[in-house]
């Protein structure tokens, strides 16, 4: 059994080895060994620092060679394999290599056009929002997912979501009224 630690890096693994008293027989003077209780080995836990590679994707396997339990008959160790669970982010969603986000936008900024400042995984950074956008687009932000194995990094998909304005004042309502007759006239 093994637990990797919230803080990447540190695993605690339990491992047998083999007993001291009886070398893994099982038997001291022909008698069951007290130690082991006649299993030829002893449990004990061991602290293993382990790098996570980057790019290391949800159910991915890491093997760390020699670090399992040990052989049988005095066999060398086996391999301990680490299956990698990834856990949900509050703001981005992996698919991949690449990281998908919604971001709120105001109407204004979509038919108008702007910036909208959007989280990435290395910091904040201003987006351009064309003009003439519609809800639920998606703009692509290269190289802003996550990093690659290979090197490199995936990309960051924003989709724009839109904020309609809940408290008018009595002008920009006139003003809404105003445009609403105008697309009327076309």
């Amino acid at each position: 059994d093994f637990c990797l630690s919230r803080g990447l890096g540190d695993v605690y693994k339990r491992q047998e080895t083999v007993c001291p008293r009886c070398h893994g027989t099982g038997m001291v003077d022909n008698k069951l060994c007290h130690q082991c209780r006649g299993a030829g080995t002893i449990p004990t836990v061991k602290t293993l620092d382990v790098t996570i590679p980057v790019g290391v994707r949800d159910n991915q396997r890491i093997r760390l060679a020699g670090q399992g339990g040990p052989g049988v008959g005095g066999a060398p160790n086996g391999d301990l394999y680490l299956v990698i669970r990834i856990g949900a982010d509050p703001t981005f969603e992996r698919r991949g290599d690449d990281l998908h986000i919604e971001q709120p936008v105001s109407v204004y900024t979509l038919v108008l056009g702007g910036e909208v400042t959007v989280p990435t995984m290395t910091g904040r950074i201003d987006v351009k929002v064309p003009a003439a956008s519609q809800n639920g687009r998606v703009l692509r932000i290269p190289a802003k997912g996550m990093p690659k194995g290979g090197g490199g990094s995936g990309d960051l998909y924003v989709r724009l979501s839109a904020q309609v304005p809940t408290m008018l004042t009595e002008r920009e309502r006139e003003l809404f009224n105003e445009l609403a007759e105008l697309a009327k006239a076309r």
